[in-house]
């Protein structure tokens, strides 16, 4: 029986690095063919709420405040106390910078960015991956996936922030 004092629970993280071919539109405007680094980072948890934290209802409230079709869209139907957030960030490169992107779902559902409401389903995302990344529990590289896909879901907030709205 695994006991937990955090209200996450069996927490499951893997990542998968890769490479993938294509074609690429650079800063400039010019077509590049060429490899793209790829990386998608798999947090698995079930959330309660304990006595540490509300993390079930937290998610639960982020959810209602981006819009109704969220709570049915992110929940997992069979349990609703299961999150799965996978980031799959690629970095394109550039003959001068490595142009990063990050896709993010949860539950299997894309959250794209697009509406200063999402706002708050990204600040759960950050809340939720910086606990995990500091949780003692986990392996030292389990803790830096976490830490990283903490930074794309930062990087990606205040991108749309300084750029977007």
């Amino acid at each position: 029986m695994q006991v937990s004092f955090t209200g996450i629970n069996n927490l499951y993280i893997g990542k998968k690095a890769y490479s993938e071919f294509g074609s690429y539109l650079l800063n400039n405007g010019n077509i590049k063919e060429g490899d793209r680094a790829c990386l998608d980072v798999l947090i698995k948890c079930d959330l309660t709420d304990s006595k540490k934290g509300n993390h079930l209802s937290d998610f639960q409230n982020a959810l209602k405040k981006v819009s109704s079709y969220c709570q049915v869209d992110y929940t997992n139907p069979q349990k609703p106390q299961h999150v799965e957030l996978l980031a799959h960030h690629v970095r394109v490169p550039d003959d001068k910078s490595a142009l990063p992107f990050t896709v993010f779902k949860i539950n299997g559902t894309e959250v794209v960015l697009d509406d200063p409401k999402v706002l708050p389903l990204y600040t759960y995302m950050a809340k939720l991956t910086r606990e995990i990344a500091g949780l003692s529990k986990i392996s030292d590289a389990q803790q830096a996936y976490a830490r990283a896909v903490n930074k794309y879901v930062h990087d990606e907030a205040v991108y749309y922030i300084d750029y977007v709205m």
